[in-house]
């Protein structure tokens, strides 16, 4: 545009959109960056798309009122509980979850290792992800939070190198979450607690944007 055409709607643009980025570089990420986190993922014969961003990256993007100045794509990959309730393999799927805190096993079947560290859990208890990916996980958090804990599994099983997040990222988040209430993901500077988290599955999978202030 031409310097003697600018409106003052112009400058104004212009210093709102520096402002943003002043505060993107002050919470610890540069523009680009943060920015390189974004995917939109079709979820391969489902048709639905996805916001695969980092939580930590999306921690920060919350902070900042969800600005972006563009569009960009990344490499990470992600697919939601509801995809693998419907997809993949069935023998994966056969194994235990986990095991409940006063038990040692379940049964012969193969188990996908990860442990009870609350009683709270025994809700799962010799459940098969199968299983745990066809549970109501509405009213209950923990439920809610195991199923996308599987599916976030078992991307990382079937994604190795390419997954949002590998194996021991999910088990961290999990036993974070149920054990402590709370998780510190990679990159982020601050522990990251159950409803956060939920919001930031809702972000991804829903396109839902987290109430303003929960970040």
């Amino acid at each position: 545009m031409n310097a003697d055409n600018k409106t003052p709607a112009d400058d104004t643009q212009n210093t709102a959109d520096a402002s943003r980025r002043r505060a993107l570089i002050k919470a610890g990420l540069a523009a680009a960056p943060l920015m390189a986190t974004l995917k939109a993922q079709s979820a391969f014969a489902t048709g639905s798309t996805h916001n695969c961003v980092h939580i930590s990256a999306f921690a920060s993007l919350a902070r900042a009122n969800m600005q972006l100045s563009r569009t960009v794509d990344s490499s990470g990959t992600c697919y939601s509980h509801g995809y693998w309730k419907n997809h993949g393999s069935s023998t994966q799927k056969a194994a235990i979850f986990l095991t409940p805190v006063l038990q040692s096993s379940c049964a012969s079947t193969p188990t996908a290792g990860f442990a009870a560290v609350s009683p709270k859990t025994d809700v799962l208890a010799c459940k098969t992800l199968q299983q745990v990916l066809s549970m109501s996980g509405n009213s209950d958090k923990v439920v809610a939070l195991a199923r996308h804990t599987v599916g976030m599994y078992l991307t990382a099983l079937n994604f190795p190198g390419d997954a949002l997040y590998d194996e021991t990222e999910v088990k961290a988040m999990w036993y974070g979450l149920v054990g402590a209430g709370s998780w510190q993901p990679a990159g982020s500077s601050i522990p990251l607690s159950l409803d956060q988290t939920m919001a930031y599955f809702n972000y991804i999978f829903d396109g839902t944007t987290p109430p303003a202030g929960m970040f």
